[in-house]
């Protein structure tokens, strides 16, 4: 569709930071899963309610259809995956199959697989999560808010 209004993947600003964030956790594939499925393609779970919104009000249901009916499944289905496979390294962290992966070590500091992928985060992601969240289909996704809401940016003041 981008190539049908004369646009390319890789034109949109954000797309270079996914680049940026996949280069960074090339070697670390819990990082790799709590950074691009469960921080990026979640942040696309949050701004997809609004944007085809504008679509639609700009009078392009085409795009409005594809991001509804095409895109927001299938970024749903990629958070849930990131979601899964973080479970999953946790609780393998616990075996003994994998006592001495560097990973396994990390994850077994924290009590509860949320406070890893909070970990993760800090040290992969710049920044803060910014609200507003699509609660409902974070949900679908298998994200509680116990996942995202201690990363958002406390309030100064």
């Amino acid at each position: 569709r981008l190539e049908e209004l004369g646009g390319q993947y890789g034109d949109i600003a954000v797309h270079e930071g996914l680049w940026e964030s996949a280069w960074r956790t090339k070697d670390r594939l819990e990082a790799r899963l709590a950074v691009e499925h469960a921080t990026h393609e979640a942040r696309g779970l949050d701004v997809l309610p609004l944007t085809i919104s504008k679509f639609s009000r700009n009078g392009d249901e085409e795009t409005a259809d594809l991001l509804r009916g095409v895109i927001m499944p299938e970024e749903i289905s990629h958070c849930a995956a990131g979601v899964k496979w973080i479970k999953y390294l946790f609780a393998a962290a616990k075996g003994e199959a994998y006592a001495d992966r560097p990973w396994a070590r990390d994850a077994r500091k924290h009590e509860h697989v949320e406070c890893w992928f909070h970990s993760l985060v800090r040290e992969n992601f710049d920044g803060f999560l910014k609200p507003p969240f699509n609660k409902e289909a974070r949900e679908k996704a298998g994200f509680s808010e116990a996942w995202y809401l201690p990363l958002v940016e406390a309030p100064s003041g």
